[in-house]
């Protein structure tokens, strides 16, 4: 196992690189209030139902052309984008299954209507914005690259 990951079985949770003055940490997986650990269609580890795999979240997917790839969420529950609305969890209350703060219920109608036709306009030449693994990149060039442990 690579120093600074961190697992649960075979599934990857994160990445920390710990420097001389500081650690950084890249998180591959988000928790959106999707998984439902008692519902037996979930996925399973090895398929003996043993596990549950997902309670530590999802590795969420590009929105590059996501109005082409439905259906959404880890298990294709959402038929369309704006069915997703009222599935995925927001902020802390959105975390754990069922979500009880999503999008559908934090963003108004016209703000969840401006958010449809900015995911549907994403594809190969929207300009790409920053992100978490952005942030991730900079911060380790900024340090060095990882100490190899002793």
């Amino acid at each position: 196992m690579d120093p600074g990951v961190s697992n649960t079985l075979n599934e990857f949770k994160s990445f920390t690189c710990t420097g001389a003055k500081s650690s950084i940490t890249f998180n591959y997986l988000e928790k959106v209030g999707t998984f439902n650990p008692d519902d037996p269609l979930e996925i399973r580890d090895n398929a003996t139902a043993a596990i549950a795999l997902g309670a530590d979240g999802i590795n969420p997917p590009s929105l590059i052309s996501i109005n082409f790839h439905a259906p959404y969420l880890h298990n294709g529950r959402a038929e369309t984008l704006e069915d997703v609305f009222p599935l995925h969890g927001l902020g802390p209350q959105g975390t754990t299954f069922p979500p009880t703060t999503t999008i559908a219920n934090t963003l108004t109608a016209q703000q969840q209507a401006d958010l449809l036709v900015f995911l549907k306009s994403i594809d190969g030449t929207t300009v790409p914005f920053s992100s978490d693994a952005d942030a991730f990149k900079d911060a380790l060039r900024a340090q060095g690259t990882c100490p190899v442990p002793e």
